[in-house]
């Protein structure tokens, strides 16, 4: 038998047009340097593609349902590896997609070893894996926000103390993924902590209601901080790191 069965064939005669952009979720301002991936139903790769600054076309697909996802983000923005559907049916001509992403957010600071809170006034510096200086600031009482920091290590480290704390030298190295949203990186430090007595240098006893000064140098005349003592040890918590002295006011009466 040489009759051979019918073939059947369709053509699709699609003049559909499919535009896929990737745009700033808070500013929605063009997003270039992604790898998105175009797929159809059946997970079969239609086109892998880089954004630009433009949309990108894609003509004379044929009916069905199709997802772009996320292969790679560009620097400082978080991976989002949820596809994204799109149809297209036999009526479709101009179809846009976006594929919307937000910048990660690092949240800096310095805060008290006691209380957990934010210090004000810590001169920080932030630099990347060469050294390399990305920011410097001052910490506030609340955290500082840096947005879109690239994948890489980073580390934060105190450049001057606030009054009152003794400065950390400890640096804080840590690193950015591609898929990190908020994180929060902070420096701890620990107020000044200076006990001052007055003891009879007989008995050892403590003596009171002796007036004491603290100067900030040997020849100072203005002492920057007065008090009286009592029988228990006074303690200082807001000096600034330095060398100190000092002295005696008025006796006891």
């Amino acid at each position: 038998n040489n009759q051979t069965e019918p073939l059947t064939v369709t053509f699709y005669n699609s003049k559909n047009r499919v535009s896929i952009v990737k745009v700033d979720s808070e500013t929605g301002k063009t997003v270039s340097g992604a790898t998105l991936r175009v797929t159809d139903s059946y997970g079969k790769e239609v086109e892998t593609f880089t954004t630009t600054d433009s949309s990108h076309v894609l003509s004379k697909l044929a009916p069905g349902t199709y997802y772009v996802t996320e292969i790679k983000t560009p620097d400082g923005y978080v991976l989002d590896n949820e596809p994204i559907a799109f149809l297209v049916s036999g009526s479709t001509s101009n179809l846009q997609v976006q594929f919307k992403n937000k910048r990660n957010e690092v949240r800096l600071g310095k805060v008290d070893e006691d209380t957990g809170e934010y210090v004000a006034g810590a001169t920080l510096r932030l630099t990347d894996s060469n050294g390399e200086e990305v920011e410097t600031f001052k910490s506030g009482s609340d955290a500082h926000i840096i947005r879109g920091l690239a994948s890489g290590t980073y580390t934060l480290e105190e450049v001057k103390s606030p009054n009152g704390y003794i400065r950390n030298t400890k640096p804080v190295p840590f690193t950015i993924k591609d898929t990190d949203d908020v994180v929060t990186y902070t420096i701890t430090n620990k107020k000044t902590k200076v006990t001052i007595s007055k003891i009879d240098s007989e008995t050892g006893n403590a003596v009171s209601g002796v007036t004491l000064g603290i100067y900030n140098s040997k020849d100072a005349i203005e002492a920057i901080k007065t008090f009286t003592t009592t029988s228990t040890p006074t303690v200082i918590t807001d000096l600034n790191e330095g060398t100190y002295y000092v002295r005696e006011i008025r006796a006891a009466s």
